[in-house]
């Protein structure tokens, strides 16, 4: 019965322990399938792939009108080295009022392989209550449910809708303008430039604008298509575009037909009062004109028709992100971007990057500027964030700007600008060891052990000690540089002069990687104990009379007993060796006197 019970219990421990090894092992593997995930503005998160392996770009600047809708676009393109997959797109906007409605078109099955893109489109409606100013979003990419990407954080504007009368029931449509540089004809070869005009002549917004070019035989778009997205036009406002065109020397020379088509979308108002509960309809509007132009192939122009002003430039006029950055925290970078041409530019796109380094902090690393004048100068700030591990020294940052001229040309231009980057050194103070039993009037040993944790040398290091206390000699230790990832060890010598308790500071000045002097203090105390002379082996520890035992009497008298014992020894000894010696001394007296009495 009792072999029993105990195989019962043994039994049972074996199974609560394979119960636990059985948790813990499904914990670690939900762990391993399910990565930690935290959404916020300041950074990008890869779910089932890097965070960096896809790049996502807006088309063009988003800009969405209180109480209306916009199609917009992104690019997609896979920068690692491997194919990834999704089937789902969702897109969430930072906003707690639910002040948007986001309709997402479907994607299906998506792979790219390394270097491809595809293409998302949503559209984002506002509310007409909405404030007017900059909203953020990110994409989150899903394949059968799953997430395998999240964006970085990107942004859209909304503008204001100033006045009911953008929001008329009429709606008297688009007027297009065109005209040709040189002004006499299109001549051989790729410098002629087809300029178009769209006016809207309606008191709504026209949005989603598309100019497309048909041109005649014989001539092309140099470098670029033939259909240009102008986004929206204001009422009673005007949109530029401009096309570069290509005439074969081959082609037929005569007056060519040229056609412009407009396709846009207009928000027609169904009610004449400005309430909450107006409804929109979205009426779809197109429109086309020809116009004839004179081609002369056999001809060719060399000046470019646009002069001097064929490639207007941007700038970084002036920067500044602080004297230096340590790694690990965030600076406010300011960019100064100024218009050295003698026109306006507009779409002007700002985009900063980098080694990956730095990172923006709540926004996408691009910017967008509607317009800047000729000479005009524009500011921006955003919050960059330093990688923890960056090495200190400059670090490059390369400021792209694309943009365009009143007749839609497009340029761009760059500008690099640097960043010190710095670590902060990290001196860290390890075991602070006291003395044992110390004695006022006598010396005394505090010794410190502490080590450099950071990524940059400490130099002109003094170490030093001061407190209530004597020192028989200097205690100052000049270390003077200490290299990374190295210890040190100082020892001070000290005499505490009274009784009682002993209090110092051990100092440790240093100049960091700025040059700015640093001093850690450590402070110490401990009990400075009063000295007492040992002289118990001197006296006689008191004993009661009663039971008092003569061991003093008792020692002398043994000791003069053995002496006398040794003394009578040494006696007898000493007399059976002389009897000895005198028997032998008679044993040789008889022994040379019996010859002679023979011989008498």
């Amino acid at each position: 019965m009792e072999n029993q019970k105990k195989i019962s219990r043994i039994a049972a421990r074996i199974g609560a322990m394979a119960l636990a090894a059985a948790i813990a092992l499904t914990g670690a593997f939900a762990d391993f399938a399910s990565p930690a995930r935290t959404f916020g503005p300041e950074s990008v998160y890869g779910d089932t792939i890097a965070a960096n392996a896809l790049e996502i770009k807006k088309d063009s600047p988003q800009r969405v009108v209180q109480g209306a809708g916009e199609e917009f676009g992104l690019t997609v393109t896979n920068k690692s080295q491997q194919e990834i997959s999704y089937s789902e797109a969702v897109i969430n906007i930072d906003d707690t009022a639910n002040r948007f409605n986001i309709s997402v078109s479907p994607t299906g099955q998506v792979t790219l392989k390394p270097g491809e893109q595809s293409h998302i489109a949503f559209k984002i409606t506002a509310r007409k209550n909405v404030t007017a100013k900059n909203y953020q979003y990110y994409i989150t990419l899903k394949k059968d449910g799953e997430v395998v990407y999240t964006s970085q954080y990107l942004e859209f504007t909304i503008a204001e809708a100033s006045s009911t009368s953008k929001y008329a029931q009429y709606f008297d449509g688009a007027e297009i303008s065109a005209s040709i540089i040189p002004e006499d004809a299109l001549y051989a070869g790729d410098n002629n430039v087809l300029s178009i005009d769209v006016y809207n002549a309606s008191m709504n917004i026209l949005r989603n604008c598309q100019v497309t070019v048909k041109l005649p035989e014989g001539t092309t778009i140099k470098n670029g298509s033939n259909t240009v997205n102008v986004g929206y036009i204001d009422p009673l406002s005007t949109a530029n575009c401009s096309f570069k065109i290509s005439v074969d020397s081959k082609a037929e020379t005569g007056s060519k037909e040229f056609v412009i088509e407009l396709k846009a979308a207009a928000r027609i108002r169904e009610s004449s009062s400005y309430s909450d509960d107006v409804s929109y309809t979205d009426k779809d509007y197109s429109t086309s004109k020809t116009f004839y132009y004179y081609v002369n192939a056999k001809e060719k122009k060399d000046d470019d028709p646009l002069g001097s002003e064929a490639n207007p430039r941007l700038m970084v006029q002036n920067y500044s992100a602080g004297s230096a950055v340590a790694a690990g925290s965030t600076t406010n970078l300011s960019l100064d971007i100024v218009n050295t041409s003698q026109k306006t530019l507009y779409n002007v796109k700002v985009s900063v990057s980098g080694d990956g380094t730095f990172v923006p902090v709540g926004t996408s690393n691009s910017y967008f500027i509607d317009k800047i004048g000729a000479g005009e100068s524009k500011r921006h700030t955003m919050t960059l964030r330093c990688d923890r591990d960056t090495e200190p020294g400059a670090k490059g940052l390369t400021v792209h700007m694309d943009y365009e001229d009143s007749k839609g040309g497009t340029f761009n231009s760059e500008d690099t600008i640097s960043i010190k980057v710095t670590q902060p050194s990290k001196l860290v103070i390890g075991q602070l060891t006291l003395p044992m039993d110390p004695y006022a009037g006598e010396e005394a040993c505090v010794e410190l052990t502490f080590y450099n944790m950071g990524k940059n040398a400490i130099s002109n290091l003094m170490v030093s000690v001061d407190g209530n206390f004597a020192q028989n000699q200097n205690n100052g230790d000049f270390v003077g540089n200490m290299a990374a990832g190295t210890d040190e060890n100082y020892a001070c010598y000290i005499v505490p002069m009274e009784v009682g308790a002993v209090e110092g500071v051990i100092s440790l000045q240093y100049d960091d990687a700025e040059g700015n002097t640093v001093v850690e203090e450590v402070p110490f105390s401990f009990e400075a104990l009063e000295f007492v002379p040992d002289d118990s082996e001197w006296e006689e520890e008191p004993v009661d009379e009663g039971t008092q035992i003569p061991w003093k009497a008792i020692i002398i008298l043994a000791v003069i007993v053995l002496a006398v014992a040794g003394a009578l020894i040494f006696r007898k000894i000493r007399r059976k060796k002389l009897e000895q010696k005198l028997a032998i001394e008679d044993a040789e007296y008889e022994i040379d006197k019996a010859p002679q009495e023979e011989k008498k």
